[in-house]
């Protein structure tokens, strides 16, 4: 080989061998590249296992929780749930600094999320947290949870609810408190207790941006429906009592509502017929009541007299659990009949 080809080939040498390093580096840097852990795919997973009703996994992936602290979400709550559709993920996440609800501020890449619930298209935001590891292989975290609470509180009279919210049970009591139940974005069915004294009608929720708050209450027809029978009880017992106690005057809670002049000690009395309940509320959850009662004596001549009186009363629902009503009732007029 002559000196002149020695000088031909040696720049091809040279650029081949730095093809060779440039495409070692390429290679090299596409590992590198995919060996890093890219906080979109955990926020894209977080939203897919949401969509797939899939609690464990989201849960595994968001771990903090609701914001009011009562917890991550049961696993198989959303078993019964219609869940989320058409899922979506922004391809980068903002460098935020993010004030939580408690606790200390910190900075996040904040990527903008939205889906369908129920017809309608909601927005938000995950934020992803960066908690160390090296360049190679940085370590994220999701902090902060799409689950929202759901409140739940009841109003008078019922003092306890068992009710199933999607597929979680619980029992939520009147006053003050509010039961909260941590749920995922989705349409949730909130079904009270069938077999409950007084059956409240299942209603529909749907978990988005916010979380619902449901007051549970019982309309007149509803409470009437569980608790006439126990209505109509009390008020027969408290009129029975008030007739075995009677003497010449018929006396109640409320004071004399009859009697027959000159008959001390010779008058019996006795309820004519049944007891009956209004169908309408007179008011909230007090039903006005009526009866017929008879006063019987004899005059002194010998002659059998009886006198009949329209009495009216009230009957009232004071507290329903789910291990009964507790009712109270009383007669309040009287007319003659």
């Amino acid at each position: 080989m002559t000196d002149e080809a020695a000088v031909r080939r040696a720049p091809r040498r040279r650029a081949l061998v730095l093809a060779g390093v440039v495409a070692v580096a390429l290679a090299a840097f596409a590992w590198v590249t995919s060996q890093r852990a890219d906080p979109r795919d955990l926020v894209v997973a977080y939203l897919d296992a949401i969509a797939a009703g899939d609690v464990d996994a989201a849960n595994a992936l968001a771990t903090d929780g609701v914001f009011t602290g009562s917890g991550l979400p049961a696993p198989g709550s959303m078993d019964d749930a219609d869940l989320v559709r058409a899922v979506q993920v922004g391809d980068d996440g903002r460098d935020t600094s993010v004030s939580p609800y408690s606790g200390a501020d910190y900075r996040a890449l904040g990527f903008d999320v939205s889906y369908e619930l129920a017809g309608e298209q909601v927005s938000g935001t995950v934020f992803v947290e960066r908690t160390g590891g090296s360049w190679l292989r940085p370590e994220w975290r999701i902090r902060g949870s799409l689950a929202q609470p759901a409140r739940l509180s009841v109003l008078q009279p019922l003092q306890e609810v068992d009710v199933t919210v999607g597929s979680t049970a619980v029992t939520t009591s009147a006053g003050s408190t509010v039961t909260e139940v941590p749920l995922y974005p989705g349409t949730y069915r909130v079904v009270p207790d069938p077999d409950a004294p007084v059956v409240l009608d299942p209603q529909e929720v749907a978990v988005g941006e916010d979380g619902p708050f449901l007051l549970l209450e019982a309309s007149a027809e509803q409470l009437r429906a569980g608790a006439g029978a126990d209505l109509l009880a009390a008020a027969s017992s408290a009129l029975d009592l008030c007739a075995e106690r009677a003497d010449d005057r018929l006396f109640c809670d409320d004071g004399a509502y009859a009697s027959a002049d000159d008959t001390a000690g010779r008058v019996s009395w006795r309820v004519d017929g049944a007891v009956d309940l209004d169908q309408e509320a007179r008011f909230g959850q007090t039903w006005r009541t009526a009866a017929t009662v008879v006063a019987s004596w004899t005059d002194p001549d010998g002659t059998a007299r009886e006198q009949r009186f329209a009495l009216t009363g009230q009957a009232t629902v004071r507290a329903v659990t789910p291990d009964g009503v507790q009712v109270v009732a009383g007669w309040t007029d009287s007319a003659d009949a």
